[in-house]
């Protein structure tokens, strides 16, 4: 009991705190690291706000960024009314913006540009990938500076990070894997914005795909009495290990093997002695922090493709003769390989850990479902034209013979070029084998100081077990990550929507709740609605 009474105040004190000051805290401890802050502001909506989550499925890009791009049959080709030149879009170095670094405006404020360069360095930078050397950062295989666009101006250097540049994150919807002889691929589908970005290693020369496993399932946050979602104490605790670790008191145990406290560990949240419930502020406040707490226990999962190994590149498009732009197009990057990924491709991290070498990437084997990453040689990469433009263009731009590729549909050398069909089933077996053993046996005969810290599967799961993410390491294999991951979904987000528009009184909102939910062709009809709702307020005004 003594224990107990030490523990509450620290989980309590936390939803007094209003969501602007936690947003903040977070900011502060994380915002160094832009796409882990707004993945993790993403992964917020998609659990509190579904009419957003739902609605961002329902945009034209996403809706057309599918495999149905790939068809090569005439019936199909007839059918999409796809011109050629959406077959084998060309892209050359130029096409890559001139600001040379990911934005995008901020949903929460249209006037704000959201920079990944916004900080004291002016430039994004990445935890290192495992092997990589900090006197190579600012150089190539050749040892020639690809600092050509000062990005690197005020880069220090370190053996934590390295400069990276994202290119496709917020509009990259899903990924494939494709090996040879294989009749279908491994698909991997995005459940919020940034849960999967492309980001280039320019100075290796390498395209590194950057997954984060955590996932969401929807809440209603304005639900009363006994539906209230209230979190556990054990989801508050997370939070505090990673942002309030001062405020353990003195001989509190991070252990909790104790049954009573295990047994208090896992019970929901109460409301302080003076209080008989939680206010709507309060149960927002818990939510999120339980939430971060999860997420920043979760990890970031990478593979990583070689420009080197890249014998076949194309970008094709969809057609959508309403689209005002790029970011209206759906499209989909597909590479070839000439080898399967290896030994050093897969990589993992904690994203905020109390430990700072969990902090770091380290080598894992193959995370996807299946392994079948590993098995791939064709990689396909779903998003809106203009991210995946820009990716192929940085490519060309640091890569010749991608250039050469990317420069015409009709290149000799391009194993993917306007001719070769790219549809499922299609991945062409000639490839050069490769060694794919467990990670870290290169370095066996090295001095135990100088050996790199290697995560296995195996410790994975254990960390998951430690961490009581899981109840058991059987239970772990399922969630290291299962492939119900990558299936795009945020449970129970159509059921909370659904309480949400019964609760809705105004008849009129009510229909427009309903036509938002419709997708891109019920935008008409909303704009009608509202244009109604505002014209009799105006006429109620005059008269």
């Amino acid at each position: 009991n003594a224990t107990l009474s030490i523990r509450s105040p620290s989980i309590h004190s936390t939803y007094c705190n209003t969501m602007e000051s936690l947003h903040y805290l977070i900011f502060t401890e994380m915002g160094d690291k832009y796409l882990d802050y707004h993945a993790l502001k993403e992964a917020w909506r998609a659990r509190a706000s579904p009419l957003e989550h739902l609605s961002w499925k329902r945009v034209t890009p996403f809706q057309n960024a599918t495999k149905e791009i790939l068809s090569s049959t005439a019936a199909a080709l007839a059918s999409l009314q796809q011109p050629s030149e959406d077959r084998f879009v060309t892209v050359s170095s130029s096409d890559y913006t001139d600001t040379g670094h990911y934005s995008f405006l901020d949903d929460d404020d249209d006037n704000h540009t959201v920079s990944f360069i916004d900080n004291d360095v002016k430039m994004e930078y990445a935890d290192r990938h495992p092997g990589t050397l900090k006197e190579e950062d600012c150089e190539d295989d050749d040892g020639d500076a690809v600092d050509d666009d000062n990005k690197y101006l005020y880069f220090r250097i370190n053996d934590s990070t390295s400069p990276i540049t994202t290119t496709a994150s917020r509009y990259l919807f899903s990924c494939a894997f494709h090996a040879p002889n294989e009749s279908s691929p491994l698909e991997m589908k995005v459940a919020y914005k940034h849960q999967m970005s492309l980001r280039i290693d320019e100075a290796r020369q390498c395209l590194n795909l950057d997954c984060f496993e955590y996932k969401p399932s929807c809440i209603d946050i304005k639900a009363a009495g006994d539906n209230a979602p209230v979190p556990t104490n054990r989801d508050l605790e997370r939070f505090h290990e990673s942002f309030y670790p001062e405020m353990k008191s003195e001989g509190e145990s991070d252990s909790d093997d104790d049954d009573e406290m295990k047994e208090w560990m896992d019970k929901k949240v109460q409301p302080k002695k003076d209080e008989t419930s939680f206010s709507e502020e309060n149960i927002a406040e818990m939510n999120y922090e339980a939430m971060v707490g999860n997420f920043v226990h979760s990890r970031c999962l990478r593979l990583r493709i070689p420009m080197s190994k890249v014998v076949g590149i194309r970008l094709m498009a969809s057609t959508d003769p309403n689209a005002a732009d790029e970011g209206d197009i759906g499209a989909v990057l597909i590479l070839e390989t000439n080898e399967r990924p290896g030994k050093d491709a897969f990589a993992a991290r904690m994203v905020r850990s109390k430990l700072q070498q969990e902090n770091a990437f380290t080598l894992t084997s193959d995370w996807t479902p299946g392994k079948m990453a590993s098995k791939a040689t064709r990689f396909y990469f779903y998003g809106n034209m203009f991210e995946l433009k820009q990716t192929a263009a940085l490519l060309a731009k640091r890569c010749t013979h991608i250039a050469t590729m990317l420069a015409s549909g009709d290149d000799a050398s391009n194993s993917l070029k306007s001719s070769v069909s790219v549809e499922y089933g299609a991945a062409s077996p000639s490839f050069k084998e490769t060694e794919n053993e467990s990670p870290g046996g290169d370095d066996q005969d090295e001095p135990p100081s100088k050996k790199r810290r290697t995560m296995t599967t195996d410790g994975a799961h254990q960390a998951l077990v430690d961490a009581k993410l899981v109840a058991s390491l059987s239970e772990a294999k399922e969630a290291n990550p299962p492939l119900s991951t990558w299936d795009g979904k945020v449970a129970n987000s159509k059921e909370v929507w659904e309480a949400m528009m019964a609760r809705q009184e105004d008849p009129t909102k009510r229909m427009m709740m309903k036509l938002m939910m419709r997708g891109p062709e019920a935008n008409s009809a909303v704009t009608g609605v509202m244009s109604a709702v505002l014209g009799g307020q105006m006429g109620a005004s005059r008269s």
